[in-house]
């Protein structure tokens, strides 16, 4: 019962980012006000891909097919401003690094961004080359307008494929 409750969990995977730039004067501070945390979702399925190889369980990426990453209230007029994460935790920085340990290298520089500078786009774009079987995705375009990251994973090998 857990694993079909599982599955069905991580079937359709929806994450909206909320920005401030509606409630905002002119003058004010532009934020991310809601976040939601692809980097722990991340960490979760990667771990799920290494249990796979060591104990022959299923991963959670094989269950992911449909995907809704939106961006609401980043644009006003003429400003706008990119979504952000909160600070990570370390967590999720050691299990990438132990991931992408004896993997291919070209997936290390979206890493090496994800973990060093939090960056929204590279946690996007990992989490997108993991979904091995992703059959409708809907990006915001506040989160892909200044993505290069997406646009370089479509020429990698998919991240699940590492452990196979």
């Amino acid at each position: 019962m857990r694993m079909k409750t599982l599955e069905f969990v991580y079937n359709n995977i929806t994450m909206v980012w909320k920005g401030n730039a509606l409630t905002t004067s002119y003058g004010g501070y532009f934020e991310t006000v809601v976040s939601p945390r692809i980097d722990l979702l991340l960490r979760t399925i990667l771990e799920t891909l290494q249990v796979k190889v060591l104990e022959k369980k299923p991963s959670y990426t094989r269950w992911i097919s449909t995907s809704h990453l939106l961006a609401e209230g980043f644009e006003r007029n003429q400003i706008s401003f990119t979504p952000s994460l909160p600070e990570q935790s370390p967590s999720v920085g050691e299990v990438l690094r132990e991931v992408m340990q004896n993997r291919d290298s070209a997936w290390s520089d979206i890493v090496h961004a994800a973990i060093s500078h939090v960056s929204v786009d590279a946690f996007i774009a990992l989490f997108l080359g993991s979904c091995t079987n992703l059959k409708s995705i809907t990006l915001g375009f506040s989160l892909v307008k200044n993505n290069s990251f997406i646009a370089r994973i479509c020429s990698y090998p998919p991240m699940g494929a590492c452990f196979d």
